[in-house]
C-alpha cells in the first residue's frame, strides 16, 4: 500500500469512530419521551361474602340468586356463584365492593319472596326466634366474610324505605328560601327496611316509615299519612298536616315532599306522584274521614 492511502485511511479514523460512539458526546441534550407508560391498580376495592344455600320446599329451584343490596347507593348486585350439591351441602359467593349490605336470596322469576339474612339466622332459625330483623354485612377491601346465610325465609313481609343519609344537614341546608321545592343539595339516601303492617299496602308502609323519622319541627314530632290511594300509574298522597297544620308547615311540607316521592317511586308501576285526592275524592271528602 502506497504512503498516501496510508495517510488517507489515518485521517478518516476520527470520523469512523464517531459514528461507532456507544455513549453521547458531552453537552448534548438527549430528547425527551413523548409518552409515558402508567402502571394502575383498581380503583374499587372488594371483599367477599360466602354462606349456606336454602330453600323451603326442601329442594333448589333453578332460578335462585343471592343478592346484596347497598344500603348508601341502593344498588343491588345479583352476581353470585352457587354451588349446589347436597341441600345440606349448597353454598354461594358474591364479590363486592366495600360498602354496607342487606344479604338476600331470592328466585329470579319470582323476586317478592326473599330469604334474608336476619337475625332469626343468627339466632338459629327456631321458634324462639322471634326477631327477623335484617343484619346490616360490612365488606371491607379484601374481606372474606363466611356464614352469611340468607335462610330467613319466614320473616314477614318486608318494605324498603329511604331517607337522607343526614336528616340534620337535609332539614338544614336542602332547601334555602325561594328554592322553589327543588331541592338545593344533591341528597344522598339510605336504605331500612321494615315490616308491612298487617291489610296495609307496602307503598304506604314505607312512606309512613319515611315520614315518621323526619322531625316536622313544630306541632305533631312527625306527619303521618292519613290518604294514599293509587290510579294507573300515578300515586296520590295526603298528610295529616294538609288539614291541620302551624304556622312553618309549609316549610316542613316542603321539605317531606322530596322523600315522599323517593319512597313512592320504587315501586315501578309508579311514574308520577300528586300531593291532592285523586280524581273523584275531594279535600272536604278526606277531611271529614279523618278522626276528630
Amino acid at each position: 500500500m502506497s504512503m498516501k492511502k496510508i495517510l488517507f485511511l489515518v485521517a478518516l479514523l476520527p470520523f469512523l469512530g464517531a459514528g461507532c460512539a456507544t455513549n453521547p458526546p458531552e453537552n448534548t441534550t438527549l430528547p425527551v419521551p413523548t409518552s409515558t407508560t402508567t402502571v394502575t391498580t383498581t380503583d374499587v376495592k372488594q371483599g367477599t361474602i360466602t354462606g349456606a344455600l336454602s330453600y323451603p320446599a326442601g329442594g333448589f329451584p333453578p332460578d335462585l340468586e343471592v343478592c346484596a343490596l347497598n344500603t348508601a347507593s341502593n344498588a343491588i348486585d345479583c352476581n353470585s356463584k352457587l354451588s349446589f350439591k347436597s341441600y345440606k351441602d349448597s353454598t354461594y359467593s358474591l364479590t363486592l365492593p366495600a360498602g354496607a349490605y342487606i344479604v338476600y336470596a331470592e328466585r329470579r322469576t319470582d323476586k317478592g319472596f326473599k330469604g334474608y339474612y336476619s337475625e332469626a339466622v343468627t339466632c338459629g332459625g327456631g321458634t324462639n326466634c322471634q326477631s327477623h330483623k335484617n343484619i346490616v354485612v360490612t365488606v371491607t377491601a379484601g374481606s372474606e366474610l363466611t356464614n352469611i346465610d340468607p335462610g330467613d325465609w319466614y320473616a314477614p313481609n318486608t318494605v324498603s324505605y329511604f331517607l337522607p343519609q343526614d336528616i340534620d344537614a337535609y332539614l338544614r341546608d336542602a332547601f334555602p328560601i325561594n328554592t322553589g321545592g327543588i331541592p338545593a343539595l344533591k341528597v344522598v339516601y339510605v336504605t331500612y327496611m321494615t315490616t308491612t303492617n298487617s291489610g296495609e299496602s307496602p307503598m304506604r308502609t314505607a312512606v309512613q316509615a319515611a315520614v315518621a323519622a323526619i322531625p316536622a319541627g313544630g306541632g305533631p314530632p312527625h306527619a303521618n299519612v292519613v290518604y294514599l290511594k293509587v290510579k294507573g300509574t300515578t300515586a296520590y298522597v295526603m298528610l295529616d298536616i294538609d288539614f291541620d297544620g302551624w304556622a312553618g308547615s309549609g316549610a316542613f311540607t316542603q321539605e317531606i315532599h322530596p322523600i315522599i316521592v323517593k319512597n313512592v317511586l320504587q315501586f315501578t308501576a309508579i311514574k308520577k306522584v300528586v300531593f291532592g285526592p285523586a280524581p273523584g275524592d275531594t279535600v272536604e271528602q278526606i277531611g271529614r274521614s279523618l278522626p276528630q
